[in-house]
């Protein structure tokens, strides 16, 4: 079956052109494998005509407003009054306050922070995709890889022409294309730089085992690497 069977123009055009939420012009850039997707949520399940729809509606962009999409397709888990926190944000706003404040927070500080800043469109966090399809795991079956030279090459570019303090990409299904948007491998620990932009690889915040410690010892790496690029 090809492509155009499977989906229609507009799923295509979100597949190559939508990236994920907040601005190219952020501070903080974190990188993923796709959007999650609850594995057999009823209220959620298998929405991506709902997602692209909501996408659509906020204007197509490369980056879109984080909440303002969720609330498009229906999903107001994550900013509602006393809501959880996503458990793949959840390690990433750990690692960004905690560079930020050098300090671990707590579940509140992490929770206001997904609420209120997390992938916004005026704020300090660029939180993208290597594909814009959504998918429940890194191995479901579908086409989440489409595109994906081009997106590459295209968040190397963004990386360059925005000079981001640090860009954390993270899934070591995923670590070959991490490291072709750098254009080299990590080493042993996992830092490297792209200009002034410092570039972790981490693992998967849903990542089986992942110690509590991880995200407050890798924000001390790379605030050490920025100590070390300003001297």
């Amino acid at each position: 079956m090809t492509l155009k069977k499977r989906h229609d123009d507009d799923i295509l055009d979100m597949a190559r052109h939508w990236y994920g939420y907040g601005r190219w012009e952020a501070k903080y850039w974190f990188v993923g494998p796709e959007p999650g997707q609850p594995e057999g949520d009823n209220v959620e399940g298998d929405n991506l005509k709902g997602r692209c729809k909501a996408w659509i509606d906020l204007g197509r962009g490369e980056l879109v407003d984080c909440k303002d999409h969720h609330f498009g397709f229906g999903w107001t888990k994550w900013h509602k009054a006393n809501s959880p926190t996503q458990p793949t944000w959840r390690g990433l706003i750990r690692l960004l306050l905690t560079i930020k404040n050098e300090t671990q927070p707590s579940v509140n500080e992490i929770r206001s922070y997904q609420q209120t800043h997390w992938g916004m469109k005026n704020d300090e966090s660029c939180v993208i995709e290597l594909s814009a399809l959504a998918a429940p795991k890194i191995d479901a079956p579908g086409d989440h890889l489409l595109f994906l030279e081009e997106r590459i090459k295209e968040i190397r570019q963004r990386i360059l022409d925005h000079k981001p303090t640090f860009v954390v990409m993270y899934g070591e299904v995923r670590k070959q294309c991490w490291e072709a948007i750098a254009s080299r491998p990590f080493g042993p620990d996992n830092i490297l730089t792209i200009g002034p932009t410092i570039v972790a690889f981490a693992r998967h915040p849903v990542s089986y085992g992942l110690p509590s410690h991880y995200w407050f010892e890798l924000a001390m790496k790379l605030r050490c690497q920025a100590d070390l690029n300003a001297n």
